[in-house]
């Protein structure tokens, strides 16, 4: 049985039920003496309705405790339960009188009735006790349930706020990255149109143009298939393809089915950039830039890795640039231990490893 949320008829229910339950013992001593007169029945049910009209004042009583401390709690309710019982002892008293008045009853001396009432009191408080100790676990109940609804809410309120935050977070690193990008290749076209390559110029804004709408109508905190991603660093590689001529090669080495990996948005062309601004920018020789893709068991491994003999001596260290920094921050944020980044000088050139989580391709990720 499913009892409704507000607690009040759970404890009038029970409250009837001990009632009921009484209502023999209370014929009995009738029923020895000889026959159930109207007295009697009048008598009995001034026992159920006043016990539990009693029952509910009480339950209202230890309700307006129910914050109390536990101490004070159990000493309301104890009483409670000894009022309750000298009160219906009083109403039962009084009650017989009016009944032997209406000549319902034998009339009795009133220490006869004095005697009674007290040992109703006596014989019925074990109801009130009952009820009163019924009452305290179905108020802790409802006290446990209401903090529980609190706790959800609260968690569910505190979920909401870290996703927005996660959300906000995200976009914050995304757009952080964007300006490295912009600025090389306007100062690009600016060196274009200075040295009247007008063409070269046209080509580039309008490659421009095209990864911007391709990058930028992404959601920064989504994750989008490596097929997409690609889609970008190509076309922004088109853009430094104008830039560097003859002295940038690329390969990119991804299987097909790999393609349908999910990577976050915008996480390879700060990769790629970083290699040829920290290699081909600074490298008199043709640089060879790769970008290779590959499973290794449950995750997918991206190496960005260029074979750049920079002039000068001296190489970015592995965890150095904002780019780095901020993309080993998304994968953290994202995908927790499991998202790395790792950079490592080589001879000659540079390498930078992804690894996260493989998702997105039928067949690999259960592999």
């Amino acid at each position: 049985m499913k009892f409704p949320t507000d607690p009040r008829p759970r404890a009038w229910a029970i409250a009837a039920l001990l009632w009921i339950v009484n209502i023999p013992p209370l014929f009995a001593p009738a029923l020895v003496a000889g026959g159930v007169t109207p007295g009697v029945l009048i008598t009995v049910a001034t026992f159920v309705v006043a016990g539990w009209l009693l029952c509910a004042g009480l339950y209202e009583w230890l309700r307006g405790r129910s914050q109390s401390a536990p101490r004070r709690y159990l000493a309301s309710a104890i009483l409670g339960a000894i009022v309750a019982s000298l009160l219906l002892g009083l109403i039962d008293a009084i009650g017989g009188l009016i009944l032997a008045k209406l000549g319902l009853t034998e009339a009795r001396p009133l220490r006869y009735m004095a005697v009674r009432a007290v040992a109703n009191t006596i014989f019925l408080g074990w109801i009130f006790v009952i009820f009163a100790a019924a009452t305290m676990l179905i108020e802790f109940s409802a006290r446990l349930r209401r903090r529980e609804e609190q706790l959800v809410f609260a968690e569910g309120q505190t979920a909401q706020a870290r996703a927005t935050a996660t959300a906000a977070r995200l976009a914050a690193l995304r757009y952080q990255l964007n300006p490295h990008f912009l600025f090389n290749t306007l100062n690009a076209v600016s060196s274009a149109v200075v040295t009247q390559r007008t063409a070269d110029a046209e080509a580039m804004l309008a490659r421009l143009a095209s990864f911007l709408r391709m990058t930028l109508s992404t959601d920064a905190s989504a994750v989008i298939p490596l097929e997409d991603e690609l889609g970008a660093v190509e076309a922004y590689l088109e853009i430094e393809a104008e830039r560097f001529r003859e002295r940038l090669s690329t390969e990119i080495i991804c299987p097909e089915r790999l393609r349908d990996a999910q990577v976050p948005s915008f996480v390879l062309q700060p990769l790629v950039e970083n290699a040829i601004k920290h290699g081909v920018s600074r490298s008199r020789n043709r640089v060879s830039l790769v970008i290779r893709i590959e499973a290794q068991g449950q995750d997918l491994v991206i190496t960005v890795s260029d074979d750049a003999r920079p002039l000068s001596s001296s190489l970015p260290a592995p965890s150095s640039g904002i780019g780095l920094a901020a993309i080993r921050e998304r994968l953290e944020v994202l995908y927790g231990p499991r998202g790395t980044l790792t950079a490592r000088p080589g001879d000659p050139g540079f390498t930078v490893t992804l690894r996260l989580p493989l998702g997105g391709v039928a067949g690999l990720e259960a592999a």
